[in-house]
């Protein structure tokens, strides 16, 4: 498939980050996609965000008026599913990269996601199926083993679906045609195994590589909780039944 012409939506959600939203528009930005002739855009959602994370997006917009960032806001804060499907809406790109805004991925490895896309994969997961996490902090060794259960539920559910080994991971990415046909309606962390069911069910392949990442711990702003692992599971039971 040529590359010419064509365009890489990179979608961050955004809430309560001040710290962090700055150097990630600035990478997001600044990132090598690793193939000559792609464009791209940089949709970033302030998700009803109460501390100064729209004062840092305004500023990094101010100071680099010619970068390809596009803001969209939420009065109140809906969730990062909800914030993805608000991107998603005002995409314009052939594919998508899903981003954090955290600073646990790195933006170094955009070039093997975009890699399998231009190859003709629909979708492409960054995995950190490396062992790294289980080798950092208690905190990390907890959200490792809840992945590794949600991981353990989606193979049971779905033995027809793709082999994935981290069905968590943020960076999710995919054709733009591909990702746009699925009914999301997700509202918060659930847009992971959501996605990840819907694709199962349409029987799209999912191709994996090998991703760096950084986990926060819970004081550096680190949002997700235990009880969003009950909710993954719920989602994972649901779409599973509904079969879209």
């Amino acid at each position: 498939m040529s590359d010419q012409s064509q365009t890489v939506s990179i979608v961050i959600p955004c809430f309560n980050e001040e710290r962090t939203v700055h150097e990630i528009l600035r990478r997001a930005c600044g990132a090598d996609l690793g193939a000559p002739g792609l464009e791209r855009e940089v949709l970033v959602v302030d998700d009803g965000s109460s501390d100064g994370s729209l004062q840092q997006i305004n500023a990094f917009a101010a100071e680099h008026p010619d970068a390809p960032v596009r803001l969209l806001r939420h009065e109140r804060n809906r969730g990062k599913g909800a914030a993805l499907r608000t991107a998603l809406e005002a995409a314009r790109g052939d594919y998508l990269i899903v981003q954090d805004a955290d600073l646990e991925y790195y933006t170094e490895d955009y070039p093997k996601l975009i890699a399998p896309l231009l190859a003709g994969a629909p979708v492409v997961y960054g995995t950190r199926h490396s062992g790294r996490i289980w080798r950092t902090h208690i905190s990390g060794l907890i959200f490792a083993l809840g992945g590794a259960l949600e991981n353990i539920f989606f193979r049971a559910l779905y033995p027809f679906g793709p082999t994935m080994t981290d069905i968590a991971t943020c960076y999710k990415c995919c054709r733009m045609d591909v990702i746009k046909s699925l009914p999301l309606r997700c509202e918060g962390f659930e847009f992971c195994p959501e996605v990840s069911a819907m694709l199962a069910n349409r029987g799209v392949p999912v191709h994996e590589v090998l991703v760096r990442y950084t986990p926060r711990k819970r004081w550096q702003g680190k949002k997700i909780r235990s009880r969003d692992f009950f909710i993954a599971i719920a989602t994972l039971w649901r779409v599973r039944w509904r079969r879209l």
